[in-house]
């Protein structure tokens, strides 16, 4: 499933398959207590070593409800287009490492970092701020188009097959079969990755749209992994019907 998914165009046409349930997806609406709470999985912060008496998450939550009520939302309204978002990430994940700092002197690594914030603003696309939504371009639309991928396993070796196959000006981008959130050892890195996606989902010249937003290969490489592995437990029960 991984390698048709990844294969040249067929990520195009995979998106393409999904995007009404995509679209389902990013209209539902949460408040901002619930996607704080929400927006952040047990496995992503098991994979934070910490050297203080307090949990990766409760101090992420403790810096996320922090931050709304200080600079983050008036920041957030100001997102026009890509320059200001990428400033706005930078700012984000130097704020949050600063302040995880002030708990933990290890400190909190890039990788994790931008994953938490990537994995904030994934969730701040489905805000009830009525506030998003005003403006010619709104600022959720904004999010949508402009913001990157929470990177994990999965993603990680999606854009491996894809970068081996058809990612071009990215000589120096190596990902391993094994390489995982911890792997991304650099912003550099980080940010070659970000844009190998942005590639893959670009369409060939002569194609009417020029692209779907990036966070639609995570969306549609969730929704496409579920359908796959309810399709294996089907097979597998009647399997097991057959053998009684």
């Amino acid at each position: 499933m991984l390698r048709s998914f990844a294969k040249s165009i067929d990520v195009q046409s995979h998106i393409y398959k999904h995007v009404p349930e995509i679209l389902r997806l990013y209209a539902v609406r949460k408040s901002l207590e619930t996607l704080i709470l929400e927006c952040v999985g047990g496995s992503t912060m098991r994979g934070i070593t910490y050297n203080c008496c307090y949990t990766p998450t409760s101090i992420f939550q403790t810096w996320a409800c922090g931050a709304f009520n200080n600079w983050f939302r008036v920041k957030l309204l100001q997102i026009k287009d890509q320059p200001t978002f990428d400033a706005f990430h930078c700012d984000a994940v130097l704020d949050l490492q600063w302040y995880w700092r002030t708990f933990d002197t290890n400190g909190l690594a890039d990788c994790h970092a931008t994953k938490l914030i990537d994995l904030l603003i994934k969730g701040l696309m489905l805000w009830d701020l009525p506030d998003l939504d005003i403006g010619l371009i709104s600022v959720r639309n904004v999010l949508i188009y402009c913001a990157n991928i929470p990177l994990d396993k999965y993603t990680l070796n999606a854009i491996r097959i894809i970068h081996n196959a058809r990612i071009e000006n990215c000589e120096n981008l190596i990902i391993n079969e094994k390489d995982k959130m911890g792997s991304v050892t650099s912003i550099s890195k980080y940010k070659s990755i970000q844009e190998s996606i942005r590639s893959a989902v670009n369409f060939p010249p002569g194609f009417i749209s020029t692209s779907y937003p990036p966070i639609y290969f995570d969306s549609v490489w969730n929704i496409e992994q579920r359908v796959f592995h309810l399709v294996k437990k089907k097979k597998k029960k009647k399997e097991e019907e057959i053998i009684k």
